[in-house]
């Protein structure tokens, strides 16, 4: 398995990160009943770029540990089973999710029934849309062509021309924040500033899930 472009990584920080000991990343994910081949996986990452964003503040890490009393959930917080994963599309809680940009898509890898890492591909949730999408590519050389914007995955995947466009009208969200249709354009919401707003990220994705699976046909 390819190891992650940590230098690119650290190069395209937004800040720089405090540093988080793989050991202490692998013992979080298995503690929390998840495979140890994944937390193998993720310990390089979180190792460098834990909680970090690139982009201005578009795409995020998920922070290992959230922060109580602020609404920060942490890494194990979007993973714990059920919750807003209740109102998801199909196949949504075979994922380990460890991104999330500031439209609240979520981003992750694919896992199996025994919770460990299914295959090194990259799994986004297009929450406004309800839709799961699994690209043929792995993470680390997502990770290179992201940060260096390579074919426009950068663009794609923190979709900077919409949140360039928000910001400029709404101002950045918080790090526990994103962007949110009111009425999501899937279903007929207008898409114009009127129709967006900043909220806690977890609101969002719960809310917008349930509208959608309410709204959508089955």
């Amino acid at each position: 398995m390819n190891e992650w472009p940590v230098d690119l990584i650290l190069a395209g920080l937004d800040h720089p990160v405090a540093a988080c000991a793989p050991a202490d990343v692998r013992a979080a994910i298995t503690g929390a009943g998840f495979g140890p081949e994944l937390a193998r996986f993720l310990a390089g990452l979180y190792a460098c770029a834990n909680g970090g964003t690139f982009y201005d503040g578009a795409f995020r890490i998920i922070p290992l540990w959230g922060e109580e009393g602020s609404g920060t959930l942490g890494l194990l917080d979007w993973n714990a089973p059920g919750d807003w994963q209740e109102y998801a599309p199909p196949y949504a809680d075979a994922v380990f999710y460890f991104c999330i940009n500031a439209f609240g898509d979520l981003l992750g890898v694919p896992i199996n029934e025994k919770a460990e890492l299914a295959a090194d591909r990259v799994v986004v949730l297009w929450v406004e849309e309800a839709r799961i999408e699994v690209f043929p590519i792995g993470w680390p050389l997502a990770m290179s062509r992201f940060l260096e914007n390579i074919d426009h995955v950068g663009d794609f995947l923190a979709r900077r021309r919409e949140y360039e466009w928000a910001v400029a009208h709404l101002g950045k969200p918080e790090a526990n924040q994103c962007f949110s249709w009111k009425v999501p354009p899937v279903i007929s919401g207008d898409e114009s500033i009127g129709n967006l707003e900043i909220v806690a990220d977890y609101v969002h994705v719960s809310f917008t899930l349930q509208v959608l699976r309410q709204a959508l046909p089955a």
